[in-house]
């Protein structure tokens, strides 16, 4: 074998071993790039809006993935935890959350056991519930009453009262307005008769004589007999 041929051989050889580390290198580079083509972006344009007892969050879906997974965190934390898993829609109502209290949300896509990074943060408060204020201009101002009109007032004990005698006057003196369908008779005034004096003779009462009391003693037996 001279020189020529052995330098043809080498040159040979070296054409192989290029080919064959060529072709070893081009399916871990293009499975690199399938493993870096599967996983998903992040979702985008996450909104959260407080409602009734819940929070409803919403975003833009992710290109190629096939599910999400909802993260919140509440405003007296600093970990978030995962609240739902599996979405296989862009919308979520978290319901478990409590009056007075703020929470923040991410979205992660996920496709193929692949994941996203986080979207962006969205928060929302539930506030507690305002009681009704009655307005200042709702109440009547200048209120004026006459003696006819009926008002409405609170219940009061009975207290007595003195008997009133229903005559003309005296009703129009409670109210000019009552109206009454027959007219009240006067209460009729009965005169009481003079004392009748009696004028009797003077009887004096005469008492007669006294007769004279006689004593008559008893004469004693022995003296009777003797005489």
């Amino acid at each position: 074998m001279n020189r020529t041929t052995c330098v043809w051989l080498l040159a040979l050889l070296t054409i192989l071993t290029t080919s064959v580390a060529r072709s070893a290198a081009v399916p871990q580079s293009e499975a690199a790039d399938t493993q870096v083509s599967s996983v998903p972006p992040a979702p985008t344009g996450l909104t959260a809006t407080a409602g009734e007892a819940r929070i409803t969050l919403s975003w833009s879906a992710a290109t190629d993935a096939a599910s999400y997974n909802v993260y919140r965190r509440m405003e007296s934390s600093n970990d978030a935890v995962q609240v739902a898993a599996g979405i296989a829609v862009s919308t979520f109502v978290d319901r478990d959350v409590t009056n007075g209290t703020t929470y923040y949300y991410w979205v992660q896509a996920s496709s193929d056991g692949a994941t996203s990074t986080l979207s962006n943060r969205a928060s929302a408060s539930l506030q507690l519930p305002q009681l009704p204020q009655p307005s200042a201009s709702a109440a009547p101002q200048n209120l004026t009453r006459s003696a006819g009109d009926a008002v409405a007032a609170q219940p009061q004990p009975p207290r007595p009262q003195a008997p009133v005698h229903a005559t003309p006057a005296t009703v129009a003196a409670v109210s000019p307005q009552l109206q009454m369908s027959a007219p009240v008779s006067p209460v009729p005034t009965i005169d009481a008769p003079p004392p009748v004096v009696v004028n009797a003779p003077a009887v004096t009462l005469m008492a007669p004589p006294a007769a004279p009391v006689v004593v008559t003693e008893p004469v004693p037996s022995t003296l009777a007999a003797r005489a």
